[in-house]
């Protein structure tokens, strides 16, 4: 039976690397989406000299195109560059003590043409913090500058490499008549197993670092367990399995054409979109949990191009009441403070935000944005933190109507204790705590008081459902708290409607500050 016969039982074969070669020359000739016009090299790049031959080049800003490994590290300690070892790799690195992960990428970027080939353990020197920030904060040019990202997508550390064999696949051949007479041949296989791979169990879709990386780039070609995946800002294209319809279901959130997408809109639901981003990307690992505005910062940066807005926290200005509004169904701390309580970053969980607070038809906010104070380790307001107020302008709950912590934490209201009048039980309401005992990550936290008040500030409406932020006092900083809980109401249709509604709650407008 002809090569051509028989499905490729390697990904990394010779077929594999023509139809890469063949989607690489369509993407960048054909698709206006993904054209581009060259860019600078990042600082340093692994320059190629051979199929296994490479060291560390210090670029000095010439235009060229280079590839992108987007990968996993993994438990398994991989070769990192260090301020010992950088001398040394600039001459040459090792082959020999290279991951297979990145002899594969290397060598394939080599026969595709690439000179150079960006590796973030490689490329960025590991105990240089300085180094370390100021590329992890180019993270957009980096992946958004490369001609082409190649994904390990089925490997969790660099010893999976990034392509793979298995069972070959034979086609059947079969002969029919054609209306001339003459014999034509039609070849028939079974489809390829777990071709409708699903996302969750790739490892690198689970990594926070390979969200923006992915997200960013102008074309990624996905190494997965039996095929290759092309997907670019235009196409989504299987080596083996190439039908239009059941492609565009597998259509997914870190592609670059969702990106593309997602940037394509006006300002405004540009900024909307960021709830998704984050309820997606919240639900990613990482390793160290202090990146988690590193981890998200080329995003960051490059939609800050398209919204006019000042970016705080992780949220942006423009539609900033809403994205207070955020909460998690299962709550878990992060082991050392990264975030201010109001921002969702001061979770270790995915987050998400209730469908009302984006309504098509309208949020109304109740309470406003004053001002806020963002302290950032560095200059870069997209990176690390290292501390956040915001000062909100709205109406909280009175007196004898509000909210009074308590430790048994029995209440369906967690550790918030209402008074229930009539005025409060004509509403049906929905409560989701920050977390569910003793938080000690935060500087100016300390044990729940029982009996102590809390303050619940009411957000906005949409659509006849109330938002509020339950909120706790700081010790020795009058009229300063800390977010504790998110809380929604509406009213209950079963009561009379002549019983007070949610403004019988609030008293008049007055200044908060939340750290």
């Amino acid at each position: 039976m002809p090569e051509d016969w028989e499905a490729s039982h390697h990904t990394g074969s010779n077929r594999s690397f023509k139809l890469t070669q063949s989607l690489l020359q369509e993407c960048t000739h054909e698709h206006p989406s993904c054209k581009s016009t060259g860019s600078p090299l990042p600082s340093r790049v692994v320059l190629i000299t051979g199929p296994q031959k490479a060291r560390i080049y210090q670029s000095r800003g010439e235009i060229e195109n280079y590839a992108c490994l987007s990968h996993c590290w993994g438990k398994i300690k991989i070769i990192q560059t260090t301020l010992s070892t950088l001398k040394g790799y600039e001459e040459e690195l090792p082959w020999e003590d290279l991951s297979l992960t990145f002899q594969e990428a290397i060598s394939v970027a080599f026969r595709l043409g690439y000179k150079y080939i960006w590796i973030d353990s490689l490329c960025i020197v590991q105990d240089d913090k300085k180094d370390w920030r100021h590329e992890g904060s180019r993270m957009s040019q980096i992946y958004a500058g490369a001609h082409l990202t190649i994904a390990a997508t089925a490997s969790s550390d660099g010893s999976g490499g990034c392509f793979r064999r298995y069972k070959t696949h034979s086609l059947t051949q079969i002969s029919y008549p054609a209306a001339d007479g003459s014999e034509l041949k039609l070849g028939i296989r079974l489809g390829v197993e777990d071709t409708r791979w699903h996302y969750s169990r790739l490892p690198l879709f689970g990594r926070a670092w390979a969200f923006q990386e992915l997200l960013l780039s102008n074309r990624v070609l996905h190494c997965l367990e039996k095929e290759l995946l092309w997907e670019c800002r235009t196409k989504t294209t299987f080596q083996l399995f190439t039908h239009e319809s059941s492609i565009r279901r597998l259509s997914h959130a870190h592609s670059p054409s969702s990106f593309t997408d997602i940037l394509s809109k006006n300002e405004t639901e540009i900024a909307n979109r960021w709830s998704s981003i984050v309820h997606l990307y919240s639900g990613h690992q990482l390793t160290n949990e202090e990146d988690i505005f590193p981890a998200l910062q080329g995003i960051s940066k490059h939609m800050s191009e398209h919204i006019n807005s000042p970016y705080i926290a992780g949220l942006w200005e423009i539609n900033i009441i809403q994205g207070l509004l955020w909460y998690a169904q299962s709550p878990v701390r992060p082991q050392k403070w990264r975030a201010p309580s109001w921002s969702w970053a001061s979770m270790a969980c995915a987050v998400t935000w209730d469908r009302t607070a984006w309504s098509p038809r309208g949020f109304t906010p109740f309470a406003s944005h004053v001002t806020s104070q963002i302290k950032p380790v560095d200059l870069d307001e997209f990176g690390q933190l290292e501390s956040g107020m915001i000062t909100l302008r709205g109406r909280c709950f009175r007196n004898r109507e509000e909210g009074v912590f308590c430790t048994d934490g029995v209440r369906r209201t967690g550790n918030i204790a209402y008074n229930k009048r009539p005025s409060w039980m004509n509403h049906i309401y929905d409560y989701f705590q920050d977390c569910n005992r003793f938080d000690g990550i935060r500087p100016h936290s300390e044990p729940l008081i029982p009996g102590q008040r809390a303050k619940t500030v009411l957000m906005g409406t949409c659509r006849s459902t109330y938002h509020f932020l339950i909120l706790r006092p700081v010790p020795m900083l009058y009229g300063t708290y800390e977010r504790f809980a998110y809380m929604k109401l509406r009213r209950d249709p079963n009561f009379p409607g002549n019983l007070p509604g949610v403004f019988y709650f609030v008293g008049r407008e007055e200044i908060i500050h939340i750290i």
